[in-house]
């Protein structure tokens, strides 16, 4: 390993430590219990243009296996246990939604690099992929995500991921919306452009 391998893990250790409050605790849910560690912050380079690699911080919503209470389809109420409080919103666990991150998420998020992003709107974005349900249906999995420039660690972004859930078809807006490659996207929000959808 060169002294530039050892100086860029130890750039990304860094940024990973500085986010590590953004780690999620265990759940139980109907007894089971969840384990989140795959949704822990982490870090990797991309690479905008030739020779200019900058660090991209990966950090995940909790609505990435929980879904809003208003979208609950129970009429009784929903029981205390099923129930995720934060700080600043309550959400209800989703089976689904947690399936779904550990089967297909971070794998997604990893190869963000390798594909081409749909621009929904001007600082926010979205990848979708497609797979087939139980049934034979194609169904899509959305992951929607926002990216900013950090304000501490100049030299870096930070990507969240917002949410990501099954999408039963593609309205219109997203079949239409701009596609950009990921790495178009990170250099214009590096330079504080916004690109259109």
């Amino acid at each position: 390993m060169g002294s530039t391998d050892i100086e860029e893990n130890a750039l990304i250790a860094q940024h990973v430590a500085d986010h590590g409050h953004h780690r999620f605790q265990q759940v139980v849910y109907r007894g089971n219990p969840w384990d989140l560690s795959h949704l822990d912050p982490f870090a990797f380079f991309v690479e905008i243009e030739q020779n200019r690699r900058i660090v991209v911080m990966v950090i995940f919503s909790c609505h990435c296996f929980t879904h809003n209470p208003k979208h609950d389809v129970r009429k009784e109420e929903i029981p205390q246990d099923e129930l995720y409080k934060t700080q600043n919103e309550t959400r209800v666990l989703n089976e689904e939604r947690y399936n779904l991150s550990k089967q297909l998420l971070l794998q997604i998020v990893k190869q963000l690099d390798g594909r081409h992003i749909t621009v929904a709107d001007a600082g926010r974005n979205f990848v979708t992929v497609e797979q087939l349900d139980q049934n034979g249906n194609t169904v899509y999995y959305g992951v929607f995500f926002e990216v900013e420039k950090s304000r501490h660690r100049g030299g870096h972004l930070i990507l969240r991921v917002q949410t990501a859930y099954t999408l039963n078809s593609l309205n219109k807006r997203i079949k239409s919306a701009r596609k950009v490659r990921f790495a178009v996207l990170m250099k214009a929000v590096f330079e504080g452009r916004t690109i259109r959808p």
